[in-house]
């Protein structure tokens, strides 16, 4: 604390500080959550890459299989359906992948807000804060 202020302008820039770090700590569980989205979006588009190898793998089998097998018809089918049931995991797959950018969108939304002001901190969390610093700041100034 400046000696040279009034205690009520001393006060009011510890309440900024207080502020500021329990914005912070709204924010931060938010990032962490943020983090933990893209790591799944990463995961589902891993995912896409590898069902798309699959429906490659499949159709090139498909593409092999003799007309002179007397399972061929069967084991063609057996490809179709893979081949479907690749296509119907990537497409749920980048329709998660859409969802979790939105929850990605919604979350950077709700830090905009914090950092704003828009979402307050709490009154309480904000004088107890602020009590704590000036006790440390009055335990500084006692060491003087």
């Amino acid at each position: 604390m400046d000696q040279n202020k009034p205690l009520n302008e001393n006060v009011k820039d510890l309440k900024l500080i207080a502020r500021d770090a329990l914005r912070k700590n709204l924010i931060s569980p938010i990032l962490a959550s943020i983090s933990s989205l893209k790591a799944s979006i990463v995961k589902r588009q891993e995912d896409v890459k590898e069902y798309k190898k699959d429906i490659l793998r499949s159709n090139y089998r498909a593409s092999k299989i003799e007309d002179a097998n007397p399972d061929a018809d069967d084991l063609r089918k057996e490809e179709v359906d893979c081949v479907k049931g690749s296509e119907e995991q990537i497409k749920n797959a980048e329709e998660g992948v859409k969802s979790l950018e939105k929850d990605i969108e919604s979350a950077e939304g709700e830090i905009k807000d914090i950092e704003s002001g828009k979402t307050k901190v709490s009154a309480e969390d904000l004088e107890a804060y602020v009590a704590k610093l000036v006790l440390e700041a009055a335990k500084v100034e006692v060491r003087k």
